[in-house]
């Protein structure tokens, strides 16, 4: 059943509040792409540790002093603390590396002393680039590079965008040690993939399950008709090897789901390692997957550096009804410290409404082809997306 007008907004304000009642526990920030049809709106992907900044408005100097007051009192600093911000390790994205300017230009511009620290060994390919592309004036204030160098017991950070570690790095989390002599200065607060706290490498699924648990909260709590925005997803997780390995596993698990599904509909096989993983593809009910290509199947064979998948993610595909500049579109929302930060609209040229537009040659607009009430669907499953994530993120412990 649709939610009315009314009933969106109404909807929307109380999920708002219950968040932030019951939800004690946030991320430092996480973003969602977000999709609507006719009949159905959820966030098709979620983030911990987004990239992509640079494609959000940069905020107005009014507001710098209000940002580091919200970063203070979400760490629980009384003074300005040191920032390190560790990029990942593939550093030959153009895109990439904008995102990092940006956001050593926003915590700059909140008054905190902010570093760009890569790990990796002195004189590399990364650390040439991060000296050619990332130093220099950013808002007026010269980008401070303070690189790390790493010998014995080499910890590369790969795979995936900015990671938090919210709480003050004392080294006993793993090998490195950003407070050592060696570094450029004292660091309190530093930006960290997860794996280099010791985290597991999050799984997809991990998201999915949270989420449809916080939907099925508050749908008991608020008393919501919630319905339009669940979705179908199964998940196939190896304890070890790889997915390649048993691939007539994976096929015959595919099959039983897409024989329970109705004509006509469509999924997306994901590697469930997130940005470990690049395999992405649609599989389509009325053709199984007999109709998949060899070159289709060799996007599972491992992920990014080389990583093996070890497990898959069939989710219900959701076929967009939002354009921008006449091209196939979705929502892509930011949030920091707890509140929405700013959302922008992804779109790719050469995909149509229910292929994956966050591929090589995607495009961004501040503005699509929206209306009021579907601004405020999206709305609603942004932040059932938010809530979901919290519910996550308590998990993980920090």
């Amino acid at each position: 059943m649709q939610l009315t007008t009314g009933a969106l907004r109404s909807a929307k304000n109380r999920l708002a509040d219950y968040i932030t009642e019951k939800c004690p526990t946030q991320p430092f920030a996480c973003s969602f792409d977000v999709r609507m049809c006719h009949e159905k709106s959820y966030a098709v992907d979620a983030n911990f540790f987004p990239a992509g900044w640079h494609h959000l408005p940069f905020p107005e100097q009014t507001t710098w002093a209000k940002h580091q007051q919200k970063v203070k009192a979400f760490f629980g600093w009384k003074a300005e603390e040191p920032i390190a911000i560790v990029p990942e390790h593939h550093l030959q994205n153009e895109d990439y590396l904008k995102n990092l300017v940006w956001l050593h230009n926003f915590y700059t511009c909140a008054g905190f002393r902010t570093f760009v620290v890569p790990i990796t060994e002195t004189g590399s390919i990364q650390e040439k680039l991060v000296i050619d592309h990332v130093r220099g004036p950013c808002h007026g204030n010269p980008l401070e590079y303070c690189p790390y160098d790493i010998h014995e017991g080499r910890m590369w950070v790969e795979g995936v965008p900015l990671a938090f570690a919210l709480s003050q790095y004392d080294g006993s989390k793993s090998p490195l040690n950003l407070k050592d002599p060696k570094t450029c200065a004292p660091v309190s607060l530093t930006f960290y993939p997860p794996h280099v706290c010791n985290w597991q490498v999050r799984l997809k699924q991990s998201f999915f399950e949270a989420y449809h648990r916080f939907v099925a909260e508050v749908t008991s709590a608020l008393d919501l008709d919630l319905s339009a925005f669940t979705y179908h997803y199964s998940s196939f997780v190896l304890q070890e090897g790889s997915v390649m390995d048993h691939w007539d596993d994976v096929m015959s698990w595919v099959s039983r789901e897409l024989g329970q599904a109705s004509p006509g509909e469509y999924f997306m096989l994901k590697s469930g390692h997130g940005t470990y993983g690049l395999g992405v593809e649609p599989v389509f009910v009325d053709d199984g997957v007999e109709a998949w290509s060899l070159r289709k199947i060799r996007k599972f064979r491992h992920g990014r550096h080389g990583v093996p998948i070890r497990g898959l993610v069939l989710q219900e595909g959701l076929e967009t009804v939002i354009e921008s500049a006449g091209l196939p579109a979705e929502r892509v929302d930011y949030y920091f410290l707890g509140d929405m930060y700013g959302s922008f609209y992804r779109m790719h040229e050469k995909k149509d409404p229910r292929g994956n537009l966050n591929r090589k040659g995607s495009q961004f607009s501040n503005d699509a082809d929206v209306t009021p009430e579907q601004n405020l669907r999206m709305d609603v499953a942004s932040l059932l997306a938010f809530g979901g994530i919290c519910r996550e993120y308590e998990s993980v412990g920090l």
